[in-house]
């Protein structure tokens, strides 16, 4: 639950941190990662039995790092010239399909 906490935190700080910086000209956004095919991924499979990404991921796997990578650099290139304050998700869409926690 605290790692959930944690990314909401920076969420909130990336919004506030984007509206305080504009007058500067910086832009401050955020990647929020899904499953991601790391060793945090495998540790975490580990401990709950195994991950099942056919099962927990839309599109049947996990991502790579080079997914996330190619999303913050689009976003610190000028094509994303007009975007600020806000959070990318790199999760193939996950946070859609999966219900909130209770």
């Amino acid at each position: 639950m605290r790692y959930s906490a944690t990314k909401a935190g920076v969420q909130g700080f990336t919004r506030t941190l984007a509206v305080e910086q504009q007058a500067n000209g910086v832009r401050v956004n955020c990647v929020v990662p899904g499953a991601i095919a790391t060793e945090m991924l495998e540790r975490f499979s580990s401990t709950i039995g195994g991950f099942d990404a056919q099962k927990n991921v839309p599109m049947g796997r996990a991502g790579t790092a080079e997914e996330v990578a190619a999303a913050i650099v689009w976003l610190c290139s000028p094509a994303a010239s007009y975007v600020t304050g806000q959070s990318l998700g790199v999760d193939d869409g996950i946070t859609v399909v999966m219900p909130a926690a209770e």
